[in-house]
């Protein structure tokens, strides 16, 4: 499975992105994850990926 993380400003909008991407990687045979995040939360999230 593929993990993708996805950053903007606020994260609503990258959501749906994120889950068109999803949809369209299915469709495709591909499994993966796609979480979208906003800016105040990245780097949290990068930390967290990285250290783990």
């Amino acid at each position: 499975m593929i993990n993708i993380v996805l950053l903007c400003a606020g994260g609503m909008s990258t959501s749906i992105l994120a889950k068109n991407i999803e949809e369209a990687a299915l469709e495709l045979g591909f499994e993966c994850k796609v979480n979208a995040y906003g800016v105040p939360k990245a780097r949290d999230v990068v930390l967290k990926r990285t250290q783990s």
